[in-house]
């Protein structure tokens, strides 16, 4: 039924008929012997009730019930049971069919199948992407859909992988269990990949089924980032060699700059692996460091997995104990496939804490024996890092005590040192204590003091001995005793230098004012602690007396000091017998060169306690005691002695207390060294415990301590380690620290240190290669140095003197850090062509960690380098490259191809060259590419792009010079470059009226609309700030938009009436340009930007409330507002004027040209009340064609007034000011109006005729009222320019009044309904001499194809009737037919400035046939009307409503069906009686002017009264077109002494020109006739021709003249009948004068019949007193006449194509071809 929706089909059946069955019957799993049942079911599934019939089964293994007909019901259902005995195991097949009551037939299958295998797998196996050698993995399940037990077998092509190729699958009725299979796919290159697997199956693997695998390989490739530090504490300090050797760097390899970081801290850093391939990316980090000991840079992940397109952050760790060295290493980033490998290069600088002392030398000068003194002195740390610091000084045993004596100093920290001075002998004092840090060089500081007694005053020390010591000390001097010195100087022998030191005259200057030299700190301390010194001589610096177990049995031992100086030196020990180390005797002198013993008792007072502590003693020259004695410059410093003494008294079966102790680092690692040279590493022990503990250091190999063994109590004690190799090699040595004298607490400490050799690795086997190179240029080729030592290496290279202007290579010196790769540039420079080997070399050696020494051993190593030098030149593709035209500002490109023809690389540059003498400026520019690399045998494309600034043409070279050092290559030419700027721009081609202005002509609408001054601005460039903005954001919050631009133009819409027309413009648009133009017409709304309620402010002025009403009521409307055209393409605009509101309605309109001009155009349009008057003045001002001084006969000119209004106005010029301005000039009349007063009719122009007579070449002003009847006053300033005609002043003299010379001579575009068009729409006559006939021709042609056309030229004053003709002057044409029309010229009378506006009224003869067809019936109907009428009672008052009119009449009355349906009549200016109020209330007027209200009601009643009303038709207005002639006369005098070449060219008719006509004239125009006479003579005029129009016999006589032979010999005789031209027809039946025609002024037939009528002239007659003269004049005429018409019938012929003018001419006269159809006007 429709409307239900028809359930879905179970699945297994089938619906037929209105039945749903059971599919098929289906045995399956079943035994021979056995029975199996399954059932048949029928539903029936429609409203009605069914009717069947079933058969049994053809075979005998397939039953059912006994056949019988079957009803099943609606929605009901039937069931057939169907047996299975099968017998053997085979395939049964069989059918039961089902008859339906319409006798359908329809089957369902039944069969017993027997099992079969049956897998299911996918059949396509996509991997997807893959990188390449990488491995992805997926898997997919094999389902068995038998009951069969399956076994199974799989085979795979590479890259596929299978984990699983053979199994066996259970039997679905067993087992639902599915084998998932896995599959890799493992591609090995970037491909894509498809294969087959093959799954064989069954017992026999008989059966097969095809998997489809897909797969893509793809490379991968991974970039490494550095990301930039944005945290500032993580910020560090860069190192040094990382900010000055960037060219370690080669091409992909990044730098890793860990900065300076402490030692012993591990910094992190992390980088970031970019994956960019669509596949994930495995890598594999690998570092080729030399050896384990240096690697102090590691990674903690060594493989991974970055995920495709994204990136993975990567830490690396930096960790380093060896303070103060710069370290190097590199990392290998790899691809699984190998196919990408980035290199990540890390350096970084351990560096130790910044400690430093306030003072160096502290002095504490002269105190009394038995007193001390005390001064304080800072330590301080600068560092991020905590520094451990000990004072080498034994407090106990010295006469300074410095406290603390050890300590920690955090970081940025500083700590007070107090310095205690307590001398035990009147002596002076000096003792240099080392301050030992951590990580750090040692500290010095110079503590001096001097102590007296009353018997013993040896001379103060002070600081400046300490310097003066060290620089004589240095030179050899303090080993001489002071007296002796002393001596010397007085002798001469020695001498004082300029700074103050004792130097030898006998050694050079040089060597004698040396200062001594910096020596390394270490190097320093070592030297401190050694047992020989250049003064004395210690046998040992330490004395252990080990274990001493009795008490009273003292152990002494024995010190031998010996004097090394030639003087005798004394020598006190700082010692006290309470003490448990004694030294006796504590003073004694040592003669020069010799020894002297001293016993040392070690006296312990306690067992179980360790002793130990460093005796301090003092030498000096003897003759130092006595401060008379002394002299200042020969004072030395007292040497200071110091060596170090243990022991314990534990017993022997008494072990020493364990100590608690923590040391730092546990392993050291020495930087490499040349051999022979020293390095050293600090090493620190820290005592945790109170008890005091005894150190000795054991030194081993090349590896010793210093000191050797120390007593240290709780705190601090610094060992300074020294690795001295003495051979090359790499050693590892284990130090021994022994702790309280047992092994059992032996702390051991791994030293690594090495000498090395000069070794390093150089690339390609040292080779290196260069390209060709073009001569005078130079290549560039990297070359990698690598240092294979642990040391750094200094080098420099070494090139042969012939080759240094050829090779150079850079760094030519430098140092090379171990294990750094880097990279040298080499710059191969030829000079000559040819093949070069050049044999540079290496040379490097070990930079030493010494002061001392200069390096390692050199070694050589020597390099190869290949190169080639050739000759370059570039050539272009194509020799000029023209831009075409581009707009000004706006950017073009075009590409150049360079090609370099040589077979080596050119370095080049391109410049541009103004090849224009006018240009000024470079407006083309190369955007890249302009100096570079062009390689061998290869082009590149460069592209250029112009941006010209001015509208001009271009002309550039493009130059190319090959880049040479030092040699000066001249610029060869490439190609030249041309382009133009230019600037969109449009012109007005044509201009057309409509509307209320179709009687305006188009040189009147070219003026009035500015056209010319339009173009002008138009052709002109646009000023900068017109291009500032484009129309998207030309906006403004202000409500007057700002202006930009200086061009305004006045577009002036004239005026009319209220309610009439719209006055519609068609103005042509043509972009006379090359390039497309957009352009709009922007109102001021276009121009505003909206604004929000609250943001407008202030209130709106009077020109804006005029503004806003203009827009409000869509005055002024453009269409299109906008547009685009093309290069030559043209585009009709209609502009048009609404007269709904009476007032001036002015608006400002922007002409926006996109990237082109801005132009303000103000809209100004009058409208004039109804039944006011009105003159429009479109300017108040006017401009005179300027006029020669001294001319006798000025030409009149023409001003022209246009009465807007609907009523004829009168008006009057007062003359006041041109009397004054006339008296002012020696009553010469300068200007002259002829026309003071007249009348205008409505709509049309008024020429005021004036006279222009400058008496000086110069310009003249005054100002005319012109007064309006019942008017206004208007005030215009007339302007004349008088000038010299001597001067010959070019263009001051014209042929034009108000020259106008961009008016259109053609049409150009055509009007709606337009059916006839002119050749022409301007003629210029030019220069014409007075009474001279001239002509011009104009073609009319119909272009309708179906529609006959009717013309009639008319002209606008009826003054030019007599000096201007057509013929013909009216005709018919019928469609596609052309006409020649002869248009004469006969200047008579003054010289004048010819404006002429002929009118061609143009009818469409198929309208005007329909016109009068419903006149005619309209007339019959209303004279029906008058005699025949109907009486009703519908509406009694019917006849009051009726105005009287002979216009209107009732319509007929209507018969049909016996009644009828009288209908009224109005003419258009009747008015509908007012309708009765309907309501009390009515609405409020509309905010709009009630002349709009007005006009909508009006609107309304016209309907209802076209609806009552039977209107008279209305005759079909013309089509109007407008013809221009313009020209100039003069007096023939000013024409000869003008124009004397076109004199010859023009026919004076003589006869024109005689005195009597004059007098004539002159006696016309004295005769005076008075209204009475004037009615009179036009009575009895019209009585006369009235009668003559009735008389037959007239008629037949007018009729005849067309029989009658021509009579030239009336023509000689002087008759007044014209024989050439065409008699008069006057045809009264088919003569109709069409109404409504505004110009109804017709022209003469011809101008033939206008020339007689002076020559039949009565008065002539009478006065004719030379017939020879007359007949010589006649003769002349006549022959001009004849010439005219033979002309004339030669272009009617040749324009009706009857013949060809320009065909060449041929011997046999042909038989002319008949006429085709006229030809379309040019």
């Amino acid at each position: 039924m429709p409307g239900l929706i028809e359930p879905p089909i179970p699945k297994g059946k089938f619906r037929i008929h209105g039945l749903e069955v059971t599919e098929a019957i289906e045995f399956t799993d079943w035994q021979p012997g056995r029975e199996y049942t399954k059932n048949i079911t029928l539903k029936n599934v429609q409203i009605k009730t069914q009717k069947l019939k079933y058969s049994n089964p053809r075979s005998r293994f397939f039953t059912t019930i006994y056949p019988k007909p079957t009803k099943i019901s609606a929605g009901t259902t039937f069931t057939l049971p169907i047996t299975f005995r099968p017998l053997e195991r085979v395939v049964y097949e069989d059918s039961i069919s089902f008859k339906l009551e319409d006798g359908f037939v329809f089957d369902v299958k039944i069969s017993g199948t027997l099992p079969s295998y049956a897998i299911e797998a996918p059949e396509i196996i996509d991997m997807e992407m893959c990188a390449a050698k990488d491995c992805i993995n997926s898997s997919f399940v094999l389902k068995n859909l038998s009951t069969l037990v399956t076994p199974f077998k799989l085979q795979c092509p590479e890259p596929f992988y299978l984990d699983q190729v053979n199994g066996v699958l259970e039997g679905k009725a067993k087992s639902g269990d599915d084998i998932e299979i896995n599959i890799a796919f493992t591609p090995m290159e970037a491909k894509r990949y498809s294969g087959t697997a093959i799954l064989t199956y069954g017992n026999d693997y008989q059966y097969e089924l095809t998997i489809n695998l897909l797969g893509v390989g793809k490379y991968p490739h991974l970039v490494i980032s550095v990301p930039e530090l944005m945290d500032p504490a993580e910020v560090t300090t860069p190192t040094s060699e990382a900010v000055c050797q960037d060219h370690s760097l080669k091409f992909g390899e990044k730098l890793l700059d860990f900065g300076q970081t402490n030692s012993d801290i591990c910094v992190e850093r992390c980088i970031e692996l970019l994956n960019h391939s669509p596949v994930a990316c495995p890598f594999k980090i690998t570092q080729p460091t030399l050896n384990s000991v240096d690697r102090v840079f590691f990674v903690k992940q060594k493989s991974g997995l970055v995920p495709p397109a994204s990136s993975l952050r990567l830490p690396v760790y930096y960790q380093s104990s060896c303070v103060g060295y710069q370290h190097t290493d590199y990392f290998e980033i790899s691809t699984i496939s190998e196919t990408s490998k980035s290199y990540l290069k890390c350096i970084g600088k351990s560096i130790g804490p910044t400690v430093y002392l306030t003072s160096e030398i502290v002095s504490f000068g002269q105190i009394d024996e038995g007193t001390s003194s005390s001064v304080v002195i800072e330590i301080v740390n600068d560092s991020k890092q905590s520094a451990v610091f000990q004072f080498d000084n034994d407090n106990d045993n010295s006469v300074f005590q410095i406290t603390p004596s050890c300590g920690q100093l955090l970081e940025m920290s500083r700590t007070n040192v107090t310095l205690k001075f307590e001398p035990k002998f009147n002596i002076n004092f000096h003792k240099r204590v080392a301050c030992l840090i951590h990580n750090h060089p040692p500290l010095f500081i110079d503590l001096i003091g001097t102590c007296h007694s009353d018997v013993e005053k040896p001379a103060v020390l002070l600081k400046a001995h300490v310097k003066k010591f060290r620089v004589h000390k240095e030179r050899g001097f303090t080993t001489i005793p002071p007296e002796e010195i002393n001596k010397m100087l007085e002798e001469k022998t020695l001498n004082i230098d300029s700074e103050g030191f004792i130097s030898d005259p006998r050694k050079s200057p040089e060597s004698a004012s040396a200062l001594p030299a910096c020596k390394d700190p270490y190097e320093d301390y070592f030297q401190m602690n050694k047992e020989n010194d250049d003064h004395i001589a210690m046998d040992g610096c330490y004395m252990d007396f080990q274990r001493v177990t009795n008490l009273k049995n003292l152990e002494q031992q024995t010190l031998n000091l010996t004097n090394k100086t030639k003087g005798k030196m004394t020598v006190c020990w700082v010692t006290d017998d309470e003490k448990p180390f004694v030294i006796s005797p504590k003073v004694a002198d040592i003669p020069p060169l010799k020894s002297f013993s001293f016993r040392v008792t070690f006296k312990p007072t306690d067992m179980g306690t360790l002793y130990g502590g460093k005796l301090e003693g003092y030498a000096f020259y003897k003759s130092l005691r006595d401060y008379r004695m002394v002299q200042s410059i020969s004072h030395f410093l007292p040497l200071n002695l110091t060596f170090r003494v243990s022991g314990h008294t534990f017993p022997v079966n008494q072990e020493i207390f364990i100590p608690k102790i923590s040391f730092n680092p546990t392993n050291i690692v020495f930087p490499a060294c040349n051999q022979g040279e020293e390095t050293f590493r600090t090493f620190s022990f820290y005592n945790e415990s109170s008890q005091a503990l005894m150190i000795n250091a054991v030194d081993k190999g090349i590896f010793s301590v210093i000191p050797s063994a120390a007593y240290l109590l709780k705190g601090y004690q610094i060992f300074l380690v020294n690795c001295k190799p003495k051979e090359v090699g790499r050693f590892k040595e284990n130090i021994s620290f022994i702790l309280n004298e047992s092994e059992k607490n032996k702390v051991d400490i791994s030293c690594f240190g090495s000498a090395e050799k000069a070794d390093i690795s150089l690339e390609n086997d040292a080779y290196v290669y260069f390209k060709p190179t073009c001569l005078g240029t130079e290549s560039k080729s990297s070359f990698t140095v690598t240092n294979t030592s642990r040391l750094p290496m200094a080098f420099k290279w070494k090139i042969n003197s012939e080759d240094i202007e050829t090779l150079k290579i850079e760094p030519a010196n430098g140092v090379i850090l171990p294990g750094e790769q880097q990279h040298h540039e080499f710059t191969f420079k030829p000079s000559t062509s040819g093949k070069f080997l050049l044999k540079p070399s290496i040379i490097i050696w070990g930079q030493g960690q010494s002061g001392k020494t200069s390096g390692g051993r050199k070694r050589e190593f020597p390099v190869r380098v290949v190169g080639e030098g050739n000759i370059g030149k570039i050539q272009s593709d194509s020799s000029y490259i023209d831009f075409g035209t581009i707009i000004v500002n706006t950017s073009s490109y075009k590409y150049v191809s360079i090609r370099n023809t040589a077979a080596c690389p050119l370095h080049y540059e391109l410049s541009l060259v103004v090849d224009d003498e006018n240009a000024t400026e470079t407006c083309i520019f190369i955007t890249e590419d302009q100096s570079g690399i062009l390689p061998a045998k290869s082009a590149k494309k460069i592209q250029l792009v112009m941006r010209p600034s001015q509208r001009m043409s271009y002309q550039f070279k493009l130059l190319y010079k090959i880049i040479m050092d030092s040699d000066v290559i001249e610029t060869e030419p490439l190609c030249q470059i041309m382009g133009s700027g230019v600037f969109p721009t449009l012109e007005i081609i044509d201009a057309r009226s409509g509307g209320c202005g179709k009687s305006i002509g188009k040189k009147q609408l070219w003026t009035l609309f500015n056209l010319d001054k339009l173009n002008k601005s138009l052709n002109c460039d646009p000023q900068q700030a017109e291009l500032m903005y484009n129309r998207a954001t030309r906006q403004s919050y202000r409500r007057r938009p700002p202006v930009y631009t200086r061009s305004i133009v006045d577009f002036n819409f004239s005026a009319a009436p209220v309610g009439s027309q719209p006055f519609e413009v068609n103005l042509v648009l043509e972009n006379n340009g090359v390039v497309p133009c957009d352009w709009e017409f922007l109102f001021p709304t276009d121009l505003q930007m909206e604004l929000e309620y609250w943001a407008e402010t202030g209130e709106f002025s009077e020109e804006e409330m005029q503004e806003l009403k203009v827009m409000d009521n869509k005055l002024f409307s453009i269409q299109p507002q906008k547009g685009c055209l093309e290069a030559g393409q043209t585009r009709s605009i209609v502009l048009r004027y609404l007269h709904d509101l009476s007032g001036i309605d002015k608006l400002p309109v922007l002409l926006k040209i996109a990237k082109g001009r801005e132009i303000l155009l103000n809209f100004v349009g009058v409208t004039v009340e109804e039944d006011a008057t009105y003159v429009h003045f479109p300017s108040n001002k006017f401009l005179f064609a300027p006029v020669a001084v001294g001319d006798e006969s000025p030409p009149k000119q023409m001003y022209q007034l246009y009465n807007g209004g609907s009523r004829p106005v009168r008006f009057e010029i007062d003359c006041t000011q041109l009397h004054s301005l006339q008296s002012e000039n020696f009553d010469h009349a300068v200007f002259e109006c002829l026309t003071t007063r007249g009348e205008i009719k409505p709509q049309q122009n008024f020429a005021v005729e004036w006279k222009f007579s400058p008496l000086e070449a110069k310009t003249y002003t005054v100002d005319v009222p012109i007064h309006i009847h019942n008017g206004d006053t208007s005030l215009i300033t007339f302007i004349g320019i008088g000038y010299d005609k001597r001067d010959g002043i070019e263009g001051l003299v014209t042929n034009e009044p108000n020259d106008a010379p961009g008016v259109p001579p053609k049409q150009n575009i055509p009007e709606r309904g337009q059916l006839c068009f002119l050749s022409e729409e301007k003629i210029s006559f030019g220069d014409i001499p007075l009474f001279a006939v001239v002509r011009r021709t104009v073609a009319m042609t119909n272009k309708s194809d179906s529609h006959p056309i009717s013309f009639s030229w008319n002209v606008a004053n009826e003054v030019h009737n007599q000096i201007i003709a057509v013929e013909p002057n009216s005709g018919f044409l019928q469609p596609n037919e052309s006409i020649l029309c002869k248009i004469v010229l006969t200047t008579v009378g003054e010289a004048t400035f010819y404006d002429i506006d002929l009118v061609c009224e143009v009818h469409n003869m198929t309208i005007v046939s329909k016109y009068k067809a419903e006149l005619e019936s309209w007339q019959s109907e209303y004279e029906r009307q008058k005699v025949q009428f109907v009486i009703t009672e519908d509406n009694l008052y019917a006849d009051k409503l009726l105005p009287v009119s002979p216009t209107v009449s009732p319509s007929p009355t209507i018969i049909s069906d016996g009644k009828s349906s009288p209908n009224r009549l109005l003419s258009r200016c009747g008015k509908e009686p007012t309708a009765p109020e309907f309501s009390k209330y009515r609405t409020l007027p509309p905010i709009k002017s009630s002349d709009l209200a007005t006009l909508e009601k009006l609107r309304r009643e016209n309907e209802v009264f076209e609806r009552l009303y039977w209107v008279m038709p209305q005759a079909p207005k013309p089509f109007i077109q407008h013809l221009t002639i313009t020209g100039r006369s003069h007096q023939i005098n000013t024409f000869l002494e003008n124009f004397p070449d076109q004199y010859a060219s023009h026919f004076i008719n003589k006869e024109l020109n005689t005195a009597e006509i004059q007098e004539v004239y002159e006696a016309e125009g004295e005769t005076v006739c008075n209204q009475e006479e004037f009615d009179m003579t036009a009575l009895t005029l019209g009585t006369i021709i009235k009668s003559l129009l009735d008389e037959s016999t007239f008629k037949e006589a007018v009729l005849s003249i067309r029989n009658e032979p021509i009579p030239y010999f009336q023509q000689i005789k002087g008759a007044t009948i014209d024989t050439e031209s065409s008699p008069i027809e006057i045809d009264l039946e088919e003569q109709e004068v069409v109404p409504g025609s505004p110009l109804n002024s017709p022209i003469a037939v011809s101008s033939p019949i206008s020339e007689p009528s002076y020559n039949s002239s009565p008065v002539e007659e009478r006065k004719q007193s030379k017939p020879a003269s007359n007949r010589e004049n006649n003769e002349t005429t006549t022959v001009e006449k004849i010439l005219e018409n033979t002309l004339s019938n030669i272009l009617q012929e040749a324009f009706s194509r009857e013949f060809n003018i320009t065909a060449r001419p041929r011997l046999i006269a042909m038989i002319p071809r008949p006429k085709s159809g006229s030809i379309k006007s040019e």
